[in-house]
């Protein structure tokens, strides 16, 4: 396991408490010989740690750029101290989860995009049509709603789907860490909208 990080809490805010949260980098190669497929990718998943230093529960995918964590563990400023984590429990949970993991992957023949291992399907349909929603719109401006639709409906016929067995993964690379929340707060995924929200300011 990689040494421990920790997740200061924003500035002025003091915390009392802290949550572990065993952390997974998995480098995971897939084969799709029927569609002469094969990339590697990165998973990141997460899961919960009980009291005593267990993880537990199954896996959460997260994003690791949504929290900026730092090395070594948080300061208990004389609290209880911080439980030691079970290595070997780690490892063995990830194995578990990983050896029962069988991803969904998603394909556009036309478009020739295919989906991350993690990725849901209704996600991948909207990331390979909604480019195409203006086009169809501004190539067919006296074109009915209706009819834009159905183009919409054709294009996304054109989505396959695999259903990836163990003999099409291979674990590559699995990097653990445990890294300390403070109370409240935990792993998370990227917004679905990354742009800034809110009312726009004038800078002057």
């Amino acid at each position: 396991m990689a040494p421990p990080r920790h997740v200061p809490p924003a500035r002025g805010v003091e915390t009392g408490a802290w949550s572990p949260w065993l952390e997974a980098a998995l480098l995971v190669r897939t084969e799709i010989p029927a569609w002469e497929h094969a990339e590697e990718a990165w998973l990141h998943w997460t899961f919960r740690v009980t009291p005593d230093g267990r993880p537990f529960g199954p896996a959460r995918a997260y994003e690791p750029s949504c929290h900026a964590a730092v090395p070594g563990e948080p300061e208990t400023g004389g609290g209880p101290p911080l439980p030691e984590i079970r290595e070997a429990a780690a490892r063995e949970l990830v194995a578990e989860r990983l050896a029962g993991w069988r991803p969904v992957v998603h394909r556009h023949r036309e478009l020739g995009v295919i989906s991350r291992l993690d990725e849901p399907g209704e996600t991948f349909r909207k990331r390979c049509l909604s480019p195409l929603r203006p086009l169809l719109q501004r190539d067919g401006a006296s074109m009915p709603p209706a009819e834009i639709a159905a183009r919409l409906g054709t294009l996304a016929s054109g989505i396959e789907t695999a259903h990836l067995g163990a003999d099409s993964l291979e674990l590559r690379c699995a990097r653990l860490a445990v890294v300390w929340y403070p109370e409240g707060i935990g792993p998370a995924l990227a917004p679905v909208d990354p742009m800034v929200s809110g009312p726009a300011k004038e800078s002057r």
